[in-house]
């Protein structure tokens, strides 16, 4: 063959990677939803028909929920009328079918305010590790980093 044509390149390429791709796999499922959910009252019905009620204290990478103030419901104790109450419930990824949502939430409120708090953290590691511990982030708001700041700005006004 002679050479290769810009058409031969493009068949080649491997194909570009779209925005929604490029982000981690809990950030394009509705498991940043559920993590954004923390702190918030739920209703969390599982495979086994049991309803769990409570603040939703923690949820982890594969959606295992933990939940505090939990009140858990089977079918014969809604029969009866009566519920187990819990200080602190751990609920399993794999037997929840529902997670209910409060009315008064706002899901791309909810969605965007929890990829904004992830996107703030990562800043913030990402200046530790360029300035280190000894010169403070710019997004280090603490005690420490503040009096290294208010030391070096008096030696700079010296010179």
């Amino acid at each position: 063959m002679a050479g290769t044509t810009a058409e031969d390149e493009d068949r080649d390429r491997r194909p570009r990677k779209s925005p929604f791709q490029k982000l981690r796999r809990e950030q394009r499922s509705l498991l940043c939803f559920v993590q954004a959910l923390v702190g918030h009252l739920v209703v969390i019905e599982t495979r086994d028909d049991v309803t769990t009620r409570g603040t939703l204290v923690e949820v982890d990478e594969r959606m295992n929920c933990t939940l505090e103030g939990a009140q858990r419901v089977t079918v014969e104790q809604a029969l009866e009328k009566k519920n187990s109450k819990f200080d602190r419930m751990f609920v399993r990824a794999r037997l929840i079918r529902y997670v209910h949502v409060p009315a008064r939430v706002d899901p791309a409120e909810l969605i965007e305010r929890r990829r904004q708090e992830e996107f703030d953290a990562s800043r913030h590691y990402q200046a530790k590790v360029v300035f280190g511990p000894i010169n403070p982030s710019p997004y280090d708001n603490s005690e420490e980093a503040q009096k290294i700041r208010a030391e070096r700005a008096k030696g700079y006004a010296k010179h």
